[in-house]
């Protein structure tokens, strides 16, 4: 009877960047051929306020942080200041945390429509390479990548490729706790951890991340 040869752990390792490589270049062209970059931010109804309010975060961080800038008042008194300018201002209304993801990311690479396309970019890909992962162990390297393309190819995750909106974050979290969760389910107590610091984590980007309370 002749086994079956298991790839060795390195074999593992290049098929995983291989796949990694070739998903964040499939979510390039989805974005690329949209038209995401010339277009105006506004694909959804929310976005010019998400777009908004991670500026004013940006703007507030540098005012706290850049040598020689003026400090404002309190948070609130910059806050309504700023919706005075650019009423699209929507922070109290969601969790603040993608905001300050958004501020941090413009931060690195300049505050920017490009930029913020590039976080979703990334963002997106990271999914379905997670998602790539957790497949690869069940159905093997080839179907699983089958699964993250189609993935990719859904209208909901290429419009997270699209616009600035918090649910690629959040979709990243849901799939990274659904990785950690069979662990957490086998009464492992660093996974319970990291399954409730994901869960906290998805709240303050979007309410819908108590949905993972209920999980």
């Amino acid at each position: 009877m002749i086994e079956s040869k298991q790839p060795s752990r390195s074999q593992n390792r290049w098929i995983a960047l291989s796949a990694t490589a070739a998903l964040l270049l499939i979510c390039a062209i989805l974005q690329r051929q949209s038209g995401a970059y010339s277009s105006d931010l506004a694909g959804h109804s929310d976005e010019p306020a998400h777009v908004v309010t991670g500026l004013m975060v940006y703007d507030y961080l540098g005012h706290l942080l850049r040598p020689g800038a003026s400090r404002p008042s309190s948070p609130r008194a910059f806050a309504e200041s700023y919706y005075v300018h650019y009423p699209k201002v929507a922070i109290g209304r969601w969790p603040p945390l993608f905001y300050l993801i958004q501020a941090i990311w413009m931060f690195a690479l300049g505050e920017t429509k490009a930029a913020l396309l590039v976080l979703m970019l990334v963002t997106t890909a990271a999914t379905a390479a997670l998602l790539f992962h957790i497949m690869q162990e069940i159905n093997g390297a080839f179907a699983a990548f089958i699964m993250a393309t189609a993935f990719l190819l859904f209208p909901i995750s290429q419009q997270s490729l699209f616009a600035v909106m918090p649910d690629a974050l959040l979709a990243l979290l849901f799939c990274a706790a659904t990785a950690v969760g069979g662990g957490a389910l086998e009464g492992r107590p660093r996974w319970w951890i990291a399954y409730g610091v994901l869960t906290v984590t998805a709240i303050l980007v979007h309410g819908r991340g108590v949905v993972l309370i209920l999980v």
